[in-house]
């Protein structure tokens, strides 16, 4: 079966729509359907990517036998309304879309780039009209005279080719030949049809807010595209108006699901105030870039938000829950807030006070219906946080609650690894659906990882912290020649696709500074968490070092985690607990390639690693070799 965005039509989608939308549904699994797509500010009810054949614009249209009282190519009148003839519709429909594919960089694969055909597609467009309450013969004795001219067999499907279609079971592959004779020409698509690649830049092309980054290839120059995978995308379509909690295990897109329904909302309603909020500084600068072209979505860290509409600032010295209640006391006291949004949506919800959601509930010009996203791991949670019921902050959580499991981000090799330290938190059950207001967590399972095999995580150990640098900078060294601890790799890594992370701020301050040093003599480095200004360098180009907390909610293609044996700060059990959280963290921001780096001291977090690669699960580096 093809997939189907959006998975379900509305409730007000006519009986031809919905037979159309079966019938569509049965083509191959490779096929992607799109119902209402804007294209150039229209909306053709069908488009159609059939990877091996083309991309088949669709337009449906429900008008009865005696409805058409006058036609001709410019214009047709149905019962005394004058419209554009579907025909006409659905091609212009088709060149809108070929002209956007076109003028996008990222769609240059998608044309010929030499010889004879350069600048033409490499596959065909076509464009079809379905009239479902029209038999093919009741066409040639409308009461206006024959009306077949204006709806040739070639570009029309009637009522009685639509039951057929629809009533007699077909295989996927039937029904996609079915539909190949609205394509004219047609021919053979070169390497037997559209490749991934060439399927996102149409997907990017229909739907733009499935683009997670773009990038320019440096052999090529050629756009290329981050995309959401299709499900991804159809959960962000499918999400629904008002209060709504998603949970997910890290690497899950959560982040990208949030950013995905800010996009739909915007595009939805131009108008429209959209707030994007979240816990850290580092993070609210990837937003910020990321949805730079959203003039309508405003993006801050909460601190930053309370700060401009309460004029209430925090103090690094209280707690999240110290500040919720000043928050409080600010509303109470009837505070004047002029500034009210249509939608809220809320990252990194595990780090919330309960407090900071009724603040924002406040910020909603419909605090009981208004869309209200809250997405979470409670796994990744950092900052302690008090025990409280949704109801009793206003969240509508009851039967709202979506938890995502599968992870798209980590290799298995890696996920492997950060699985064992995915332990604690209160976890959710495969129904479970609390009214408490906490995030819930999801333990990460390497059945629910997307990606396939990788390279092995590396474990670097020498007698101290300082020793480890020399090793670090020629891990990093190797990364930007293109290869990992002696392993190869597929192209060298760009600076900015590689991290390093370190425990905490105000640690191995002096060793940070040695080891930036060093690595300054490889690449351009930004220390993300140098001051507060720096964390607004995420999206410059160059190897970013950070500290875990701060890389929340990023990734990066090459992680190398250092000072690992200063994890957990204490052997107290909360010391312990939220040492163990930020190891998970931060082996969770590595897509490709993972190193932990650590020194002498005595940590059980690093005794697990050793045990972990006793069992196969990491390498460790055994000398180091000089250049």
């Amino acid at each position: 079966m093809a997939l189907m965005v959006p998975e379900k039509l509305p409730y007000n989608a006519t009986q031809g729509e919905k037979r159309v939308f079966s019938i569509l549904q049965n083509l191959p699994e490779n096929c992607v359907v799109y119902y209402e797509p804007l294209v150039s500010n229209r909306y053709p009810d069908f488009v159609a990517i059939l990877p091996s054949t083309g991309v088949l614009v669709v337009e449906v249209k429900g008008w009865r036998h005696g409805d058409i009282q006058q036609c001709d190519p410019q214009k047709i009148n149905v019962l005394g309304e004058v419209h554009t003839p579907p025909a006409r519709q659905a091609r212009d429909y088709k060149y809108r879309l070929m002209d956007r594919c076109r003028e996008a960089p990222a769609c240059r694969p998608l044309l010929y780039d030499a010889g004879s055909f350069k600048g033409k597609f490499r596959f065909p467009f076509a464009h079809m009209v379905v009239l479902s309450n029209i038999d093919s013969e009741q066409i040639q004795r409308a009461s206006c005279g024959d009306l077949s001219p204006f709806f040739p067999s070639e570009t029309t499907l009637f009522r009685d080719e639509l039951i057929d279609l629809a009533d007699n079971e077909r295989t996927g592959e039937e029904t996609l030949r079915c539909l190949e004779r609205f394509f004219d020409p047609k021919w053979e698509i070169e390497g037997g049809g559209l490749t991934p690649s060439q399927v996102d830049a149409l997907r990017a092309t229909i739907h733009p807010e499935v683009i997670i980054e773009k990038f320019e290839t440096v052999r090529t120059s050629n756009i290329e595209l981050k995309v959401l995978d299709l499900d991804q995308e159809r959960e962000a379509r499918n999400i629904a108006s008002g209060h709504r909690l998603i949970w997910g295990v890290a690497g899950s897109g959560k982040t990208v699901l949030a950013i995905s329904r800010a996009k739909l909302l915007a595009q939805e309603n131009p108008n429209a105030r959209i707030l994007m909020t979240c816990y850290n500084k580092t993070l609210a600068a990837y937003l910020k870039k990321t949805l730079e072209n959203y003039p309508s979505i405003e993006v801050m860290h909460f601190h930053s938000l309370a700060k401009r509409i309460w004029n209430c600032g925090f103090s690094s010295k209280e707690s999240n829950e110290v500040f919720g209640e000043r928050l409080l006391k600010c509303l109470s006291k009837g505070a004047v807030v002029n500034t009210k949004y249509d939608a809220i949506l809320v990252d990194e919800a595990q780090d919330f006070d309960p407090a900071w959601f009724r603040c924002l509930l406040s910020l909603l010009c419909d605090p009981d219906d208004g869309d209200l996203l809250i997405v979470g791991d409670g796994m990744q949670s950092l900052y302690k946080s008090r025990k409280i019921t949704w109801k009793s902050l206003g969240v509508q959580a009851g039967g709202r609650t979506k938890y995502l499991r599968r992870n798209y981000r980590n290799s298995r090799e890696i996920a492997s690894l950060a699985a064992a330290f995915s332990v604690f938190g209160n976890t959710a059950s495969a129904s479970s659906d609390s009214e408490e207001a906490e995030v819930r967590g999801v333990h990460l399972s390497e059945a629910d990882v997307v990606r396939g095999n990788g390279i092995k995580p590396l474990l670097i150990r020498e007698q101290s912290v300082r020793d480890t640098i020399p090793a670090i900078c020629v891990l990093v060294h190797g990364l930007l020649e293109g290869n990992f601890n002696g392993v190869s790799l597929q192209s060298p890594l760009k600076p900015e696709e590689i991290a390093v992370l370190y425990p905490y701020k105000g640690i191995l301050t002096g060793h940070l500074y040695h080891l930036i040093e060093n690595l300054k003599k490889e690449t351009d480095v930004f220390w993300l968490t140098r001051d507060s200004e720096t964390k607004n360098e995420t999206s410059l180009p160059g190897l970013k070092v950070s500290t875990i907390h701060s890389a929340k909610g990023l990734q990066f293609r090459a992680v190398i985690l250092f000072g690992a044996d200063y994890l957990p700060y204490s052997e107290e059990a909360e010391d312990t607990e939220t040492g163990e959280r930020l190891f998970y963290v931060a082996l969770t921001r590595a897509e490709d390639l993972l190193a932990v780096a650590a020194g002498g001291r005595s940590s059980k977090f690093v005794d697990r690693l050793i045990a972990l690669k006793k069992q196969g699960l990491m390498d460790e580096l055994e000398t180091l070799c000089g250049r």
